[in-house]
């Protein structure tokens, strides 16, 4: 027989009172659902029986393009920016490696369009016929397109590579030779219904948006040196302008424009044609 003091027993009681206190919690008049609080204003006590909650939805990235929604297309085709004047492109020629040039923006400019690497290369089978590569930032970036012509090949057997496919010159590229002007039509592989459109005239080479070749609808100009090289002078480059439009299209536009001037500068052999 075990004999518990006053003192104790008052202890023993204080202690199973504050026990109840978390073992027995009142009943509340409002209660939220399971996995939320419950609480009468002076107390609150945690539903034991709440659920994991799920982890935090990971942050949105923040680039621009990346959160749109978008159809697959090729690298490179994502919508540039246009600026908001029109830019002039040079064509500088490079040293190393040999037969290749730059085509990029005034150093001053901040142009929205990396710099172009263009390189010639002969094909070793044929040894006639040359290769033109375009690359995006660097000699070895990403491939914008490339095309292989030769001056006895036939422009149904001419390939040009772009927007990721490889297709016919006859597919993208029409030809209408006038008396005063001969006109280019370029077609854009995947984009329904667009074309460029190519005048050749007195040198330059004018780029138009539609068959209404106005103001508006002005894309690009290809020009060519106008001048002698003077001594003591470095030698004119050849430029291109690209209007603010025109950057919605500029790697169709340099390329079109390359196989064009590969064309137009090649001797007449009507087996080309």
């Amino acid at each position: 027989m075990i004999i518990i003091s006053e003192s104790e027993s008052h202890s023993l009681k204080s202690s199973e009172s504050t026990a109840s206190l978390y073992l027995e919690p009142p009943c509340h008049k409002h209660s939220l659902s399971e996995g939320g609080l419950s609480g009468n204003g002076s107390s609150i006590s945690l539903n034991t029986g709440a659920r994991t909650p799920l982890p935090p939805s990971p942050p949105l990235s923040s680039h621009p393009l990346r959160n749109l929604s978008q159809p697959a297309t090729p690298p490179g085709y994502l919508e540039s920016r246009r600026p908001a004047t029109s830019i002039t492109y040079s064509f500088a020629p490079q040293n190393m490696p040999s037969n290749s040039m730059i085509l990029s923006a005034p150093a001053y400019i901040d142009a929205p369009q990396e710099a172009y690497y263009i390189t010639v290369n002969m094909n070793c089978f044929t040894p006639s016929s040359y290769i033109t590569t375009i690359r995006s930032g660097s000699w070895d970036g990403e491939t914008i397109g490339d095309f292989e012509m030769g001056l006895t090949t036939p422009k149904s057997q001419c390939k040009v590579f772009t927007r990721g496919r490889e297709f016919s010159l006859t597919d993208l590229l029409e030809t209408s030779y006038r008396l005063v002007k001969t006109t280019f039509t370029w077609k854009i592989m995947d984009m329904e219904k667009h074309m460029l459109y190519w005048d050749d005239s007195s040198g330059v080479l004018t780029c138009y948006s539609s068959k209404d070749r106005v103001q508006g609808h002005l894309l690009a100009k290809f020009i060519p040196p106008s001048q002698p090289r003077k001594n003591g002078r470095s030698p004119e480059l050849t430029r291109l302008e690209v209007l603010p439009t025109g950057h919605d299209f500029i790697d169709d536009i340099v390329i079109s424009v390359l196989v064009i001037e590969r064309l137009r500068t090649t001797p007449t052999i009507p087996a080309f044609h």
